[in-house]
């Protein structure tokens, strides 16, 4: 690991996926669950890997603008689509990531009647979606975001090489009651089970 040490001692694998991205064809996005015996919790790690070599995400862009620069495919609508949400999803503020939710199904609500209580006060399932716009060096795109407790509709401009620039935010619904996760380094719990 390039910048720090990341200690895996008392944590045990319990389970592992691979996902692939169209933005990286030759990568495939791993998360790894382990349970931290230390802590008694378990936690999630996530890379992206290819010939036995990953690149741990940390929350931070930097490594993925790196990445970027020889790896990113955005030739398709599926690349820029699978793009936005991954880099929104392993890119965070203090807050958490910039979560995008393409559906109220996909929002973590804490327990089952807060769901309900959303939608009597808020957007319906049918308000979430996402628009494309495309020039000749940019895409935009509007989704919805999840970013701590808030739920936003924003625009955004990604560049051919990567680079996401939120244009536009506006805050649809604040205080949401919703799970969330706690962050260090790579490592992120797993959310847990609505009550």
């Amino acid at each position: 690991m390039d910048h720090y040490t990341i200690r895996f001692d008392n944590k045990t694998i319990i389970k592992a996926r691979g996902t692939v991205l169209a933005c990286y064809p030759e990568l495939h996005l791993m998360d790894l669950q382990f349970s931290d015996n230390a802590a008694s919790r378990t936690v999630l790690v996530s890379a992206l890997a290819s010939n036995g070599e990953a690149l741990l995400l940390d929350g931070t862009s930097l490594r993925l603008h790196h990445l970027d620069a020889f790896m990113l495919d955005l030739g398709s609508v599926q690349a820029r689509e699978d793009y936005l949400g991954f880099f929104c999803e392993f890119v965070r503020s203090d807050e958490g990531p910039f979560s995008i939710v393409e559906s109220v199904e996909a929002i973590p609500f804490a327990y089952q009647d807060a769901q309900a209580e959303f939608l009597e006060q808020s957007v319906g399932p049918s308000a979430i979606a996402a628009i494309q716009t495309e020039t000749d060096d940019t895409f935009g795109q509007r989704a919805y975001v999840l970013h701590g407790m808030g739920l936003s509709e924003a625009d955004f401009k990604t560049t051919r090489t990567g680079r996401i620039d939120i244009l536009r935010d506006k805050t649809v619904f604040n205080d949401l009651t919703i799970r969330r996760r706690d962050y260090d380094g790579p490592f992120r719990t797993v959310l847990g089970p609505t009550r």
